[in-house]
């Protein structure tokens, strides 16, 4: 076992989450700006996704429960306060060059106002608080508004396919939110996974943070990440046997925890929960 500052030990109880998901784009390439830029204080981008593109991934006409992004690098307990993000129908394929400017969100369909919070690479979900319906001719457009406030290093990149057209349109600033500022056509389109409801309960999660095993500080941030499935919930559970108290049920993936006493083992479960009910094998 590889050691670091010996003050507890935490052992993982493991788990791994499961909807439907319609995938577009393929490219292995990464960019920084879409959906949010965290170099930044504040940000916002637009897209365009063809109703071709979703019916080639086989998505059918009907509810958009989510979004997933699939993150190019590994990002640790990476998190966007206050994202905003809106979904409407559109029969513009693409951004001319005068489509530089933010739209108003009052004419979308608002379908989350959350924080965000990246750990590891691969695909993470974004789940709506309303689902947003694909009538199943129109194309969609995304707006993701970030009103963070605030610039950290370390924050994801995320893979595209490049499109023959301008697709996409970012824009950011600091000090204040840049609503009225024109943005940069960009042809870096970041590929996207469409969620629809779910009709099992979630698969375990992954657990990231701490190693299985590991020792740590007495002071440490509990992580983990969704699978390959979509989650509404977690409920944590923590202490010092192999079966630990129930701590919290929550929608971040993360969780600080302070004060622990040194020398002391400690047990760690996450459990995954939808609307179908809890995951199962979490042991």
């Amino acid at each position: 076992m590889k050691k670091t500052t010996v003050l507890f030990l935490l052992l993982m109880l493991f788990g791994v989450i499961a909807a439907e998901t319609f995938t577009i784009g393929d490219g292995t390439s990464t960019q920084n700006y879409i959906p949010a830029y965290g170099l930044y204080d504040y940000s916002w981008t637009k897209t365009i996704y063809t109703a071709a593109e979703l019916s080639a991934a086989g998505f059918t006409p009907g509810e958009m429960t989510g979004l997933g992004y699939s993150v190019g690098n590994t990002p640790s307990n990476y998190t966007y306060m206050d994202q905003r993000v809106y979904i409407r129908h559109t029969t513009a394929a693409l951004y001319a060059a005068e489509d530089n400017t933010l739209p108003a969100n009052t004419e979308f369909q608002n379908v989350a106002m959350t924080d965000v919070t990246f750990n590891g690479g691969g695909w993470h979900y974004l789940m709506f608080s309303t689902p947003f319906v694909w009538n199943g001719t129109d194309n969609i457009e995304i707006i993701w508004e970030n009103w963070d406030g605030d610039y950290a290093s370390s924050y994801p990149n995320f893979h595209y396919t490049a499109t023959t057209d301008y697709q996409a349109v970012y824009k950011y600033a600091d000090s204040t939110f840049p609503a009225d500022l024109t943005g940069t056509l960009y042809y870096n389109r970041p590929n996207i996974q469409i969620v629809t409801p779910s009709t099992t309960p979630p698969s375990p999660a992954i657990l990231i943070a701490p190693a299985d095993g590991g020792y740590s500080f007495t002071d440490l941030t509990l992580a983990w990440s969704a699978g390959d499935g979509m989650p509404t919930a977690y409920n944590l559970y923590f202490g010092t046997t192999e079966s630990p108290a129930f701590l919290a049920n929550q929608t971040a993936t993360n969780y600080a925890l302070t004060d622990l006493a040194p020398g002391t083992t400690y047990y760690w479960q996450v459990v995954p929960e939808n609307e179908n009910g809890p995951a199962a094998g979490c042991p």
